[in-house]
């Protein structure tokens, strides 16, 4: 009988000795001469009766419990191609250092505590000090994309937000890169979603497709694979001149643009913005924001087409929090902020708080933020088994026939 009570106490002692570990994931390791150890085999797996009070968390809830201390102080560097030190100095990249500065003025008299290290790409006879890259919290920039390689080849560990090239964007499926700006995908994902959620029974969409357009970035190829899988009845025309377009719809005639070749989206938009002027039925374009760039669209044409375009950019100058950065940067640079100044400020404001908000894990829990509004981007930042990030938030603006522009 003692023997048996023997047995059976050794066997409560392996098992407490194998759970551990699982029940405390965290708890500091006893010293090698303290450590006592009981054999158990390999292949035995303790179970927990039922009304044990130990509950298996998830990574990320352990990551919450654990790892989610927050920095007294953020420290971020900032990597531009300011050439401080030329003839003729970057005036755009000098304006998204003025609307980050902006940004961490603002931040600090509402209590954050910021270091600020401010790089000059250009300059090669002070490069960015690695060691203090490795210290730093939250690093955006550089903008070309292999100067963005060259800093994670040397901070491995860290994450590098791209500030503005778009080409970056495909950096984050092998590098630890966060995209800022959305990238022409997202654009074209969500302009199919707002032609889909748009169009109605007894309306057409037509495609206008450059037949002689290589599609050499896959760009036009996605957009049609977009309509394909959305379910969409639409008609495929080189063009709306003469009676290629045939009999009109009862409802509205949707026009998508499918080329990348500039001559042939200007001369479609143009024709587009004719057939609606006509009035013989409503009219409605749909694009993304590379069209703002093409010098051969007429001024009014966009406007009559009533334009629904999908974009990463949009300042809406009536909304009172831009008019106040506005009279804000005039008082201390004495200059009108650009695009370039608008943007600094979003993402310098958006990614400290979001540091300041999950601690030194905050990549990792970026998703879990609704879309947050900037004064020209918006952030929102999905899960995601890629190495980077990739901001899929869209702003959608629509150009009336009044000339009147507006931010849904």
């Amino acid at each position: 009988m003692k023997k048996l009570i023997l047995c059976f106490i050794t066997a409560l002692v392996a098992l407490s000795a194998s759970a551990q570990p699982w029940l405390f994931p965290n708890r500091k390791k006893v010293k090698p001469d303290t450590l006592k150890t009981v054999a158990t085999p390999s292949d035995t797996i303790p179970v927990l009766p039922k009304d044990s009070i130990a509950v298996a968390l998830s990574d990320e809830e352990l990551e919450d419990t654990f790892l989610s201390e927050v920095p007294e102080m953020v420290k971020v560097s900032l990597l531009l191609p300011l050439k401080s030190n030329s003839a003729s100095p970057s005036r755009n990249f000098m304006e998204y250092y003025c609307g980050a500065l902006m940004a961490v003025r603002e931040l600090g008299n509402n209590g954050y505590a910021i270091e600020l290290n401010v790089y000059d790409t250009e300059d090669r006879s002070r490069p960015a000090s690695y060691s203090m890259l490795e210290k730093s919290d939250i690093i955006i920039g550089p903008v070309k994309c292999e100067e963005i390689a060259g800093v994670l080849l040397n901070c491995p560990d860290k994450y590098v937000i791209s500030p503005i090239e778009p080409k970056a964007a495909a950096l984050t499926d092998s590098l630890n890169v966060i995209q800022a700006p959305s990238s022409w995908k997202e654009q074209t994902e969500e302009m199919v979603a707002w032609l889909k959620a748009e169009c109605g029974p007894l309306d057409r969409i037509v495609v206008l497709k450059d037949n002689s357009d290589s599609d050499k970035d896959g760009k036009v190829g996605y957009l049609l694979q977009l309509l394909q899988d959305s379910g969409l009845d639409y008609s495929q025309l080189s063009s709306v001149s003469g009676d290629a377009l045939g009999q009109l719809p009862q409802g509205t005639l949707r026009f998508v643009v499918a080329s990348e070749r500039e001559v042939f989206v200007c001369s479609a938009i143009n024709s587009i913005s004719t057939i609606a002027s006509r009035g013989e039925c409503p009219t409605v374009l749909y694009t993304t924001s590379s069209v703002r760039s093409l010098e051969g669209i007429n001024a009014a044409s966009l406007f009559n087409a009533n334009t629904r375009m999908t974009t990463s950019y949009y300042v809406d100058y009536e909304d009172a929090d831009v008019k106040q950065f506005i009279l804000d940067y005039r008082a201390l640079f004495g200059n009108e902020p650009s695009s370039f100044a608008f943007s600094g400020y979003d993402t310098m404001t958006f990614h400290i708080e979001m540091c300041r908000k999950y601690g030194s894990r905050w990549i990792k829990r970026m998703h879990r933020e609704e879309q947050w509004k900037g004064l020209q981007t918006d952030f929102k930042y999905n899960k995601s088994n890629s190495a980077g990030r990739i901001n899929r938030a869209i702003r959608k603006v629509v150009y009336s026939p009044d000339f009147s522009i507006k931010l849904l």
